[in-house]
């Protein structure tokens, strides 16, 4: 049995058709890593086709977020812009939510600021985290 796997699919990969995720699934693909979001200025305008495509596929959905947070505050604020945004494609709160932090600015007090996040979306119901 070959071990599924995931894609990381956002805005650069355009619309992915049912039958292209299919395809995918086809070659041992098991999920889709969605970018919802990034910082608290960013919606990826192809999420929504992208997610329902590949709900219907079968494929197990997960989402990101491409983190910028330098303060605890503004990682709160990044975290309510990915709930608004996850809530607005009826994805359920047991859904992966990706924290992406790739940014060398965010590195002062990452724990503290990752931890603010954290907080506030599990205040929210999202407990199902990953980094």
């Amino acid at each position: 049995m070959q071990p599924k796997t995931f894609i990381d699919v956002s805005s650069h990969n355009g619309e992915i058709s049912v039958d292209d995720y299919r395809a995918l699934a086809c070659q041992g693909v098991g999920g889709v890593v969605v970018k919802l979001i990034e910082d608290t200025w960013y919606n990826n305008p192809k999420a929504p086709s992208q997610v329902r495509n590949a709900q219907i596929a079968g494929l197990q959905v997960s989402t990101y977020h491409f983190s910028r947070y330098t303060t605890e505050e503004e990682a709160r604020a990044e975290a309510r812009f990915y709930i608004q945004a996850a809530q607005k494609l009826n994805l359920p709160k047991s859904t992966v939510m990706v924290n992406d932090f790739e940014d060398s600015k965010m590195l002062y007090n990452i724990n503290r600021n990752t931890q603010a996040w954290v907080n506030e979306m599990r205040k929210h119901g999202y407990n199902n985290l990953m980094f």
